[in-house]
This record gives C-alpha cells, sequence and structure tokens, in this order.
C-alpha cells in the first residue's frame, strides 16, 4: 500500500460531508494511519462511530496553540511519528463584503490563517527531528479568483493566505526536507452547499 506505515494528521476532518474526512478515508485505505482533528463534539462522535482507534481522534481547537501543541504531542506519541500534515480546517460564509461585520471576519481569517499556521508549527517540530514529512494546505480557488459562488471576500482573502503560508513554508523547509503544497478545491457538494447547487 502506498502510504503503508505513514502517520497522517488531517485537520477540520470532523464533518462528514467534508474534504478532511473523505481524505482520511482515502489516506487510510491506502494504509496510512490517520489522525482526525476537529472542535465540533457532534462531528467529533460520529467520527469516533467510524474511526474505532482510541488514536484516530482528536479533539482540539487549533486557534489555542497550546492545545495545538499538545494534541500534536500526543499524537506523536501514540503513533510513533507524524509524516504527513493536511491543513484542512476552515470556515466559509457567503456574507457579502459591506454586511461582513468583526466578529465574522475574525473567525474566518483565525481559522482558516491562523489555526492552520498553528498546526503546521506545532507539527514542523516532529518532522524535523525525523528529517522529513509532507504538508498539504487546502486553500480554494477562491483565493486565486477573488471569491466563488459562496465564498465571499473575507474567505477569499483568507484562502490567498493559506496559498501564501504554503509558499512561504516551502522556502523555508524544503532544506530540511519537509516538503509544503497548497491545493485549491472548487465548488463541492458539501454539507455547507447542500441544496444551494442546481444538477
Amino acid at each position: 500500500m502506498l502510504l503503508k506505515g505513514k502517520t497522517a494528521v488531517i485537520t477540520g476532518a470532523g464533518s462528514p460531508g467534508g474534504i478532511g474526512r473523505a481524505t482520511a478515508w482515502l489516506f487510510a485505505e491506502y494504509g496510512a494511519r490517520v489522525a482526525l482533528i476537529d472542535f465540533n463534539k457532534t462531528d467529533l462522535a460520529n467520527a469516533r462511530k467510524e474511526f474505532t482507534s482510541p488514536h484516530n481522534v482528536y479533539d482540539c481547537d487549533i486557534l489555542n496553540r497550546v492545545q495545538a501543541r499538545a494534541i500534536i504531542n500526543q499524537i506523536a506519541k501514540n503513533f510513533g511519528q507524524i509524516d504527513i500534515l493536511i491543513n484542512n480546517a476552515g470556515v466559509v460564509y457567503s456574507t457579502l463584503f459591506e454586511d461582513i461585520d468583526e466578529a465574522e471576519f475574525d473567525q474566518v481569517i483565525d481559522t482558516n490563517v491562523k489555526g492552520n499556521f498553528m498546526i503546521a508549527q506545532a507539527t514542523v517540530a516532529h518532522m524535523r527531528t525525523a528529517g522529513y514529512g509532507a504538508i498539504v494546505c487546502v486553500s480554494s480557488i477562491a483565493g486565486q479568483l477573488g471569491g466563488g459562488v459562496f465564498g465571499r471576500s473575507h474567505y477569499a482573502t483568507s484562502k490567498a493566505g493559506v496559498m501564501g503560508l504554503a509558499i512561504a513554508l516551502t522556502r523555508e523547509l524544503v532544506p530540511q526536507g519537509i516538503r509544503v503544497n497548497a491545493v485549491a478545491p472548487g465548488t463541492l457538494d458539501n454539507d455547507y452547499t447542500k441544496g444551494r447547487l442546481t444538477d
């Protein structure tokens, strides 16, 4: 199996209809040991029914640096190593520019940029010790085009930031054997868009 013996940490993996959960299942099918991170209690309970090992699912607010480091250290201890990080956690709103309030703006920027930064920072320490690793940051086509059908200006700004983070980490971490890339999915038929997409 392609990923046999590898440990993959996937953030934002609680939602059953999201990219994170689908990625976790795919990585598991390819032989990886997966650690799903989320903070939504309902989604976490659902994930624990599907991923039955006590080491598969973790409750963590990735915006909290102390929590992020503690969870990553626990995962590294449980599995012995961390080879892959999928920086997938994110939030999206379709609020128009003039209607976005400060609280919503902060939530989008903090979750999509700061949260991914914090969890990557915690993970890199373990990858650096091993001398290798791979990080994939999940951006969005909105970060390239300035928005989309659903994600508006604050979302586009945050996802452009995720791309910038991936580029900056590449420059800094590749010499240490850690590869960093970003992917930019388009519109998905998921929990957020359900009922709002035409055939």
